[in-house]
């Protein structure tokens, strides 16, 4: 693990400048800003200042960071909701400019379709765009098996826990095949058990489908846990600040929680991230309505 100071940081010890990882890149923000109108009509809420940040192939990269930074804005660029103001985002160097099938969003509920079954809540994509079911079924299955949700295919929403429900929703994601998984604080509202095996279930899955992952947490130790890399954002205008690889094998276990790593990396997080949280109250007041 390197915890020396990574290459790009600047003399300013609230920005950091995502430098080349040596890695084919995937995912690139260059340079991101982003405004909000100010709903009580007063300036504009800058939410993001020249923010760049890069993920790598099959990279998984956790973003923590106060309440308001603008992480959530930041996935919803990289996903097409929104546009930058200024900057760009590329995807294997084409300008992201709206959703595509190549990247898929992950959120905290669920949103499953509480009138479909299992089956057809993961397979709805393929359904909807009218692709043969041949082409789909077999994927389909052998998600239904990594996810250990088979036998439960004629099962409902509301006959499921929330982390089976969960799983449904990685499984419809994963089965478009997506370059990029975006994800935003998946694991939130499940208990700790829970949450620690759909932990252990993502890796499994990001090792076997190879996907490019964006992880938004507030939890420190599951970003430790789950990332190749963690990045921890300023508060608001958000950027990054910080930026540890995490050089564990994957994927790892409970046991890595204990880890000399995982408990040298971790305090240097915290501190990272209380820095900016309690900092927030020497800023300028908001103005309009923050976002994560």
């Amino acid at each position: 693990m390197r915890l020396e100071t990574e290459p790009g940081f600047d003399s300013q010890p609230s920005v950091f400048r995502d430098s080349d990882w040596q890695e084919e890149v995937r995912v690139e923000v260059r340079g991101m800003s982003k405004w909000f109108p100010s709903v009580a009509g007063g300036e504009p809420l800058l939410a993001i200042q020249d923010l760049t940040l890069s993920i790598a192939v099959n990279e998984t990269v956790a973003l923590v960071g106060p309440s308001g930074c603008g992480k959530t804005t930041l996935l919803n660029v990289i996903a097409g909701f929104e546009q930058a103001d200024q900057g760009e985002v590329l995807l294997d160097g084409t300008r992201v400019t709206g959703p595509g099938p190549d990247r898929a969003v992950v959120f905290q509920s669920p949103a499953l379709f509480p009138w479909l079954t299992v089956w057809k809540n993961i397979t709805l994509g393929p359904r909807k765009r009218g692709v043969p079911k041949p082409e789909y079924e077999g994927r389909a299955r052998d998600l239904l098996t990594a996810v250990a949700l088979t036998g439960f295919e004629k099962h409902y929403p509301y006959q499921l826990s929330g982390g089976m429900q969960q799983r449904v929703q990685i499984a419809r994601a994963l089965l478009e095949a997506p370059d990029v998984l975006l994800m935003d604080e998946p694991f939130g509202a499940l208990d700790y058990q829970t949450r620690l095996l759909m932990q252990e279930l993502l890796m499994k899955l990001a090792t076997k489908f190879r996907q490019s992952i964006l992880f938004i947490t507030h939890d420190v130790q599951e970003a430790i846990f789950l990332a190749d890399r963690v990045c921890v954002m300023s508060r608001r205008p958000g950027r990054i600040k910080l930026a540890r690889r995490i050089d564990a094998p994957k994927p790892r276990d409970y046991r890595f929680l204990n880890s000399s790593e995982f408990l040298e990396i971790e305090p240097v997080i915290l501190e990272t991230v209380r820095e900016e949280v309690t900092t927030i109250g020497a800023a300028s007041p908001a103005t309009g309505e923050e976002r994560q």
